[in-house]
């Protein structure tokens, strides 16, 4: 393989070579060799040899001319020789600063001090053509990069040779490369028209692999320009696809923009984005383009929505979350015209909401977690083309179930007294509308001042914080005022003398023995000296309220004068 080199580099390499091959004649009993005379970049240089001493230490030494400054670290290496006497070593990977560089690697045993001497280039665009006569010579310009790096604008000129095809040695270079192959060779009376190059110009040559690029001529009739029908229509969505189908069963090769479509050679060709698309037949040589189909995609994009500012839950048990927002507007080849969808399980079906044909929607409260998106739609030459938004999801959570305040009906408590309200369902907490009219303590109203105070019961769950209430309304009943006290302050009489309390309309009078005890007794009263006491408490004969006090009530009978006759009209009074 031959390799294009700078000049300098090379007869230094000569040099070098013709030195190291007189000294391997001498110490012919070693040989060592690569499995290849010309590597691309990110290929790995195989090392074999034969005749070393089984079991000695090898070394590796290679020299590079031209050196590239980037090369830092040595490359020296080593092989063990096996029992045979036989070397083997892969790990010298080609690097892409290594393209243009002549290595001359010698081999130094290191019991026998036997020593072998290869060489081995780094190139790797090589030139050729097909279809021409033999010994035909071909001069290609190229312009591209080459080692260094080093911009390269120059030709080189090879031979067919005996089988008409040719090729140049690999040359070395990298990244983007334009190139020339004559457009028509004329060889005689025969002229030969350049039919394709593989791949054409220009090109990007890799930083690894070997890259050949080959030139096709050809000498005949040009054949019929084809035609090409579209399998439907040519104004697709994104993503979407139009199957052309050209005249010509085969030598088909497919264009967009003028540009060569890589690979695209059958009968059928499937175009998935926007462009001119033509197709040339080659049979021998090319025929006319085809007249150009043009493709045109329409195109819409979705938008981003968001939740607005309202309510953006979760809610509990019902939510109302107000206009929607956008984030990013929706686009398309044409106006978007817009759906809207609900979901109330997830999304695992939706349902079209009718009328709402906004960009943005405002739906009504729910009492349901219910997601919503939106579908925007493009519609161009009669093709509609749609894409579908990103899903709002509002999470709306139950409120606990919880049960009625017992007792029912209606609850009345006296002001000063106390009423047990009850709930089956555990874990909430009471509180009272008024507290000057009713308080309330587990359950447990307290009467503080007439009034309809509510009363409520309320449970929370502690996941979600939603939460439900059920109320009673308390009627705390007035306390009736303490009587007033008929005292009887008396002198003997022998008659009964019987105390009396004065109570308002609608109430009566209970009798107790003390002013804070509970053992009833009955008005004082008493016929002989002494004081008879009692207290008396208002009840409302209704409501059954009592006042909040008694009232002392007192029967007081004080001795009689004693009067002695002593004779008939004559009294004297002791006392």
């Amino acid at each position: 393989m031959r390799t294009i080199l700078p000049k300098s580099g090379f007869f230094t390499f000569i040099f070098l070579f013709s030195s190291l091959f007189f000294a391997n004649v001498v110490f012919s009993q070693a040989t060592v060799m690569t499995d290849k005379d010309d590597y691309a970049p990110g290929e790995y240089v195989i090392i074999t040899g034969t005749g070393w001493q089984p079991g000695e230490r090898v070394d590796f030494n290679f020299v590079e001319t031209p050196k590239p400054a980037t090369c830092v670290n040595s490359h020296d290496n080593f092989a063990i020789a096996d029992a045979n006497g036989n070397i083997y070593n892969n790990q010298f990977e080609i690097k892409i600063n290594h393209l243009g560089v002549a290595f001359v690697l010698t081999a130094t045993g290191q019991v026998s001090g036997r020593v072998a001497v290869t060489e081995f280039t780094d190139a790797n665009v090589k030139f050729s053509t097909s279809g021409l006569p033999p010994n035909v010579n071909v001069t290609v310009q190229y312009q591209g990069t080459g080692p260094g790096p080093t911009p390269v604008n120059t030709s080189i000129t090879f031979s067919t040779g005996g089988g008409g095809n040719g090729a140049t040695g690999n040359i070395a270079l990298i990244g983007n490369l334009s190139f020339q192959f004559p457009s028509t060779i004329t060889v005689g009376t025969s002229a030969y028209t350049l039919s394709s190059t593989n791949p054409v110009s220009p090109t990007s040559v890799p930083s690894t692999g070997n890259y050949p690029i080959e030139a096709v001529y050809v000498t005949c009739a040009n054949p019929s320009k084809p035609t090409i029908t579209a399998g439907n229509s040519t104004t697709i969505c994104d993503a979407a696809s139009v199957v052309l189908t050209s005249s010509a069963t085969t030598g088909n090769q497919w264009y967009v923009g003028g540009t060569l479509i890589s690979g695209a050679t059958s009968q059928t060709y499937t175009a998935t984005t926007a462009g001119s698309y033509t197709v040339i037949v080659t049979v021998g040589c090319p025929s006319a383009p085809s007249a150009a189909t043009v493709v045109t995609i329409n195109n819409i994009t979705a938008g981003v929505i968001a939740k607005g500012g309202v309510q953006s839950g979760p809610g509990c048990g019902t939510l109302d979350p107000g206009i929607t927002a956008i984030t990013t507007a929706a686009t398309g080849s044409a106006t978007p015209t817009y759906i809207w969808q609900q979901s109330i399980d997830g999304g695992s079906s939706w349902s079209t909401i009718p009328s709402e044909v906004s960009a943005q929607i405002n739906p009504a409260s729910f009492t349901v977690t219910t997601s919503f998106k939106r579908i925007a739609t493009s519609t161009l030459n009669s093709v509609s083309c749609s894409a579908t938004s990103n899903v709002l999801e509002y999470v709306v959570n139950p409120l606990p179930t919880v049960n009625a305040i017992s007792p029912g009906g209606t609850t009345n408590v006296c002001v000063g007294s106390t009423l047990l309200l009850s709930n089956t369902t555990v874990g909430g907490v009471w509180s009272t509308s008024n507290s000057l009219l009713a308080t309330v303590s587990e359950g447990l109203v307290t009467g503080v001042a007439a009034g309809s105070p509510v009363i409520s019961y309320t449970v929370t769950d502690a996941i979600t914080g939603c939460f439900r209430t059920v109320t009673k309304t308390v009627n705390v009943l007035a306390q009736p005022t303490a009587p007033t006290a008929g005292n009887i302050s008396t002198i003997y009489d022998g008659t009964l003398k019987t105390g009396t309390a004065t109570v308002s309309t609608g109430e009566t009078v209970d009798w107790f023995t003390t002013e804070n005890g509970v053992t009833t007794t009955s008005a004082p009263s008493g016929t002989n000296f002494g004081t008879y006491t009692a207290w008396a408490q208002a009840r409302n004969t209704i409501s059954g309220c009592k006042s909040a006090t008694r009232t002392l009530v007192t029967v007081t009978i004080t001795k009689a004068n004693l009067a002695v006759t002593a004779n008939t009209g004559q009294t004297k009074v002791y006392g």
